[in-house]
């Protein structure tokens, strides 16, 4: 194809010396004149060939040049192109990859921490069953030696009647104190099975919260607040039971903060609060909102007449945010 353009470019440019060589004749012809001899001599015409053939052969490799050029840009183009694709596949394989390690480690370290938790609870039930039933025998074997003894005192100085009814007595006494130790055995264990429910059920609140999972956050601090109303001696402190409170508005909150004020209220008027007076106010201390939503409405004021003069707009307050949950990692408390 290029030897064909600089052939058809060559074949123009003889078209056009051969054309001014015959314009001269032609002019003379209607003059009435006779023609003038040609004004290149034969001679010079190979110089002038070889002259055009070289202009031909230099376009020939400029067009050349300018083929290679344009198909090494195109290559170039396409490198570049393929480059950066399999740059980007890369990244985004990397960033998939680092993705799924982190939510292995997760699961394993959640999995691992309940396991290990449970084993601490069940550890603490059976240390503790085993102190009562200790200190259960040691009790009934002392009372029961003092009473033997107390028996045999009797009966050496009252005979026979006095020993019937002091063995009588002393039946009583031990079946009472075994009915007063089993009742506050039984207590105890109650006591340390509302601990551990409340212990889980804040824990996986916070694991909850830590997860973005609100909902189910704020339902198991609902739980820690039931098992602390179950059995108000079992050990909770009221500033745990604040604190499981303070949580669940929290979650509450970040459920949905426009309609925090009315959610709180309506969670205030289901009834699981009453008696918690004084854990609520604790609540409210920590988390403010809570607060806000516990003050009443004030009464709707009267609309000021109209002025002339506009009134400045009120300063808007820049949104609350919601305190971390407590208990839940730093880099997840703000979501």
């Amino acid at each position: 194809m290029k030897r064909t353009i600089a052939v058809f470019v060559l074949g123009i440019l003889l078209g056009a010396a051969l054309a001014g060589t015959a314009h001269p004749r032609q002019s003379a012809t209607q003059n009435g004149k006779a023609p003038a001899p040609a004004a290149i001599p034969a001679t010079a015409q190979p110089d002038r060939l070889a002259a055009l053939e070289a202009r031909v052969s230099a376009m020939d490799d400029r067009c050349e040049e300018a083929f290679h050029d344009t198909e090494y840009v195109k290559q170039m183009q396409t490198g570049v192109e393929a480059y950066y694709e399999k740059a980007f596949n890369t990244q985004v394989l990397t960033l998939s990859i680092f993705g799924l390690l982190i939510t292995v480690i997760l699961g394993l370290a959640s999995m691992f921490g309940f396991g290990v938790f449970d084993k601490k609870i069940g550890m603490e039930i059976a240390k503790a069953s085993s102190t009562q039933n200790t200190i259960f025998e040691e009790r009934l074997r002392e009372t029961t030696a003092k009473l033997h003894d107390d028996n045999q005192s009797a009966v050496a100085a009252a005979g026979q009647i006095q020993e019937k009814a002091f063995n009588l007595r002393l039946q009583d006494q031990v079946a009472k104190l075994q009915d007063e130790n089993a009742k506050k055995l039984a207590e105890t264990i109650e006591g340390v099975q509302q601990r551990v429910q409340f212990n889980s059920s804040f824990v996986k609140g916070i694991a909850f919260a830590g997860l973005q999972q609100n909902e189910d956050a704020v339902d198991s601090f609902r739980e820690a607040i039931d098992s602390y109303l179950k059995n108000p001696a079992a050990g909770i402190t009221k500033d745990e039971c604040a604190v499981a409170i303070k949580n669940a508005f929290v979650g509450i909150y970040r459920l949905d903060k426009d309609k925090f004020t009315d959610a709180a209220r309506l969670e205030l008027k289901s009834g699981r609060f009453s008696g918690l007076t004084e854990e609520i106010a604790l609540a409210a201390v920590e988390f403010p909102p809570l607060a806000e939503a516990m003050k009443p409405d004030p009464p709707a004021a009267p609309e000021p007449p109209p002025t002339p003069e506009a009134s400045p707009e009120p300063a808007t307050e820049p949104p609350q945010q919601p305190p971390p949950v407590q208990g839940e990692p730093p880099e997840r408390a703000g979501g």
